[in-house]
């Protein structure tokens, strides 16, 4: 059962993924050219916003296609604060992991070469490994905290 949940939760997650990493582009491109702002605060306010904005679409997506609503017969409220919790707790800890790995590790130097051209690819690097931590994090409050029987 474990295997066919992490499967969904992995469909729900590569989708609600691919729509927190479009969104945080578009707000770092969008901070980047609007603001002052430092490129470091615009990355990882742009985490948080598109993360937070992607919170009932993944909740919704999960709760009836991964965990079949196995809990939401409860309090609503006692739901309510559990989702909060996980889902605002999730991205704000990938974001710590974040501010971590940029002050660790030089990722703007990584660089990849395609047709002559200097890609930096080190923050899209940093965003994969943010969103594989927060994932597995959600995972983990929802399966064996939200959803436990």
């Amino acid at each position: 059962m474990i295997i066919r949940q992490v499967s969904k939760y992995l469909s729900v997650g590569g989708f609600c993924t691919l729509m927190v990493w479009i969104l945080w582009n578009i707000f770092i491109f969008t901070l980047e050219r609007g603001t002052k702002l430092d490129r470091d605060l615009i990355f990882s306010a742009s985490q948080i916003l598109s993360a937070l904005l992607m919170i009932y679409p993944s909740f919704w997506l999960n709760s009836i296609f991964t965990f079949k609503d196995l809990n939401l017969k409860s309090s609503k409220r006692k739901v309510t604060a559990k989702v909060c919790i996980i889902y605002i707790l999730s991205p704000i800890v990938s974001t710590f992991l974040t501010f971590l790995l940029q002050s660790l590790i030089p990722f703007d130097s990584f660089i990849i070469v395609i047709l002559n051209q200097n890609i930096k690819i080190g923050l899209y690097l940093l965003q994969a490994l943010a969103l594989v931590f927060g994932m597995g994090l959600n995972f983990s409050g929802q399966k064996w905290w939200l959803y436990s029987k």
